[in-house]
């Protein structure tokens, strides 16, 4: 309704005035208010930067595209945490959050300048037969996709946050050995996403890229809940499936791509998008509490039925797009 490009800047600077507001008087209360405000910002990025992508990449490149934009993200996740520890050692909690606030003003500033392709109201009539609303892109193939982002979230989960302390637990893996593996799983991850945009942009089977890796990554959990395996297999075994996970981001883009309605992407990726946010209220809950039942391998062992559920629900939303 107002462009993608709009929104996009005012979420960057509501993030970046709940930062700098942190610096200013940090207390308890405040801190909350603040990362309110920064989830409210958060909300609109992936709507808002998939649309631009949708409009101003060409069919061809649009995998590439995609797994450039996911890299970038994982890239940041990787920078932010030893940078901000480097800032608070040297200048303090309250530099830190000033900096945070003046990365995310650097950013709208930005997307300011740089020229983007037209989204929102005007292009979305002209490509769709009325006005666009909420409700008209709540299809089957949608909804299936949130669940399907629901279930990559919850797998993720798994091995991207509590697979250090289930390793510990389970095989009695020391932490230095356990946060490799984790490590690796991370690193071989973005290095995936960048293959995986360039496999999207050769193919027109994403629903059958990401079932295949989605296999894969089922067999190899598997594996490690099944079998006592030696600490630097375990580690092997944990990159690989990263890097299986990182291939299926751009074809997982794709497919949403695909069934959101002409002129939707927006509103679409928007709704799919609170899959991620659903399975990261679910996920540390229901895996805190197969730790806390003392059921480690149980981690990896409820990840490898969501592995295969996404599998199942890939290949069905696929055919109920087409």
């Amino acid at each position: 309704r107002f462009g993608a490009k709009r929104i996009l800047l005012g979420g960057l600077c509501l993030g970046g005035l709940a930062f700098t507001l942190l610096g200013v008087h940090l207390t308890y209360p405040i801190l909350v208010a603040c990362m309110a405000l920064a989830g409210l910002a958060n909300s609109v990025y992936h709507p808002a930067d998939y649309a631009l992508l949708a409009a101003g990449i060409g069919d061809k490149q649009m995998g590439r595209a995609f797994s450039i934009h996911t890299f970038a993200g994982f890239l940041g996740g990787a920078m932010a945490p030893g940078f901000f520890l480097l800032v608070v050692s040297k200048l303090g909690l309250e530099a830190a959050f000033y900096a945070a606030g003046l990365i995310a003003f650097i950013a709208a500033a930005l997307i300011a300048v740089i020229p983007t392709p037209a989204t929102g109201a005007k292009v979305s009539a002209a490509k769709a037969s009325g006005p666009g609303s909420l409700t008209s892109v709540l299809t089957p193939a949608i909804l299936s996709m949130t669940l399907f982002f629901i279930l990559l979230s919850l797998s993720g989960a798994a091995l991207g946050t509590f697979s250090v302390v289930a390793l510990m637990s389970a095989y009695n893996v020391d932490f230095a050995m356990a946060n490799w593996a984790l490590t690796g799983y991370l690193a071989l991850g973005a290095v995936g996403v960048l293959a995986g945009g360039l496999l999207a942009d050769r193919t027109r089977k994403h629903a059958q890229v990401a079932a295949v890796c989605f296999g894969a990554n089922a067999v190899l959990v598997a594996l490690i809940a099944l079998i006592q395996m030696p600490a630097l297999l375990i580690v092997a075994v944990l990159s690989l499936a990263g890097f299986l996970g990182g291939i299926i981001a751009p074809s997982r883009d794709m497919l949403v791509r695909k069934a959101a309605p002409p002129g939707a992407a927006g509103r679409a990726f928007g709704i799919v998008s609170t899959g991620f946010n659903i399975g990261g209220i679910i996920g540390p809950m229901l895996y805190g509490f197969i730790m806390d039942a003392n059921a480690p391998r149980w981690v990896f062992g409820v990840a490898v039925v969501f592995l295969l559920a996404a599998l199942l629900l890939a290949l069905w939303t696929d055919r109920r797009s087409a």
